[in-house]
């Protein structure tokens, strides 16, 4: 789950720099045309702002809020209500797993957003974030449901036991 987080910063980085990372997506002198550069840095839009800032981050924190209450639910379920472990943990890794997916899904739209009008960073950008991110996102959820197996399995092994 942890490198399906991190895989699209690294990549980001790999291909624009910290300053890429944590810098603006901004207009040139000329008012038309996107750059992503060190430049920029006190201007126009960081990779954080915009519209989707806040819904991103809104469900991002939602989705990991929701996988560590359903690790503790799904202990304290097999540890005092038994008859409800598969339920309570099942229901909250799958709301986890919604609200990354829809986090994901803001993130790369944001991304592909900020790459038109320039050819640069249309043939950059887009390929990374669209591939990675949704790569990313594959390997969080991989995490998220490996993580319900396993609780479920050790579940049905205590229950059987």
């Amino acid at each position: 789950m942890g490198c399906g987080i991190l895989t699209p910063r690294w990549i980001w980085i790999r291909n624009f720099g910290f300053s890429g990372l944590f810098g603006h997506i901004c207009e040139t002198d000329d008012g038309g045309t996107v750059i992503i550069s060190e430049a920029c840095l006190k201007d126009g839009y960081t990779i954080f702002d915009g519209p989707y800032r806040h819904a991103t981050l809104v469900l991002v924190f939602l989705s990991a809020a929701s996988f560590v209450i359903s690790l503790a639910c799904g202990v304290l379920t097999q540890c005092w209500l038994k008859h409800r472990f598969f339920t309570v943990t099942f229901a909250l890794n799958l709301i986890a797993t919604s609200f990354g997916y829809l986090g994901t899904h803001t993130f790369c739209e944001h991304f592909s957003i900020g790459a038109e009008g320039n050819p640069d960073v249309i043939n950059i950008a887009p390929k990374w974030s669209d591939i990675y991110f949704e790569y990313g996102y594959f390997l969080y959820l991989g995490g998220v449901n490996l993580g319900l197996i396993g609780g479920l399995a050790s579940g049905l092994i205590y229950f059987i036991e």
